[in-house]
C-alpha cells in the first residue's frame, strides 16, 4: 500500500494538487511554491523514512479566523510537506472506495459538487419525491460519544 501512495504518478498528482490549492504555510514557514524544489532534494529521504516507519508528521500552525456569524474558529495548518503526504493518501483511498460510495453523496468527492447536489435535488422533486435531505456534519466529531462511534460503549 505505501509503495502505491508513494509512487511517481500519484505523488505528482498530489504535488500538483497541494500547490494549486496554494495556501499558507505550516510551522516550518515553507511555502507550496517551494514544495518541487525542496522534493527534488529530499524526496528519497522523506519516502525512506515513511518506508521505514519514522517519519513524524510536523506539528500544526494554529491560527484563529474569524467566522461570518462573529467569534472565531481555530485552523490548524499542516507544513505543506504533511499536506502533499495527506493528499497522496486521499487520492489513493479514493480509488480504492469510490466505488462503494451511493451515487447520492456528493461532498468531497472528484468530480463532484455542490452544484451538482441541487440539480439532483431538483431532479428528485420533479420526479414526485416528497423529501430532500441535507446534513452538514460541522463539529461532528467534536460532538459524537467516541466510545460509541468506535464500538467501545
Amino acid at each position: 500500500m505505501l509503495e502505491e501512495i508513494l509512487d511517481y504518478l500519484n505523488i505528482t498528482k498530489a504535488l500538483q494538487q497541494v500547490t494549486s490549492n496554494k495556501g499558507a504555510g505550516g510551522v516550518d514557514g515553507m511555502q507550496t511554491g517551494e514544495l518541487q524544489e525542496w522534493l527534488n532534494t529530499n524526496w528519497m529521504r522523506l519516502k525512506q523514512s515513511i518506508l521505514e516507519g519514522s517519519y513524524r508528521p510536523s506539528p500544526v500552525r494554529k491560527v484563529e479566523i474569524p467566522k461570518p456569524s462573529g467569534g472565531t474558529r481555530l485552523l490548524g495548518i499542516p507544513t505543506v510537506v504533511d499536506r502533499l503526504l495527506g493528499q497522496a493518501i486521499q487520492q489513493w483511498l479514493s480509488r480504492q472506495y469510490e466505488a462503494e460510495f451511493t451515487v447520492n453523496s456528493y461532498g468531497f468527492r472528484e468530480g463532484r459538487n455542490a452544484h451538482q447536489a441541487v440539480e439532483q435535488a431538483k431532479k428528485y422533486l420533479e420526479e414526485g419525491k416528497e423529501w430532500v435531505v441535507e446534513m452538514d456534519l460541522e463539529r461532528f466529531f467534536d460532538r459524537v460519544n467516541h466510545d460509541k462511534l468506535i464500538g467501545h460503549g
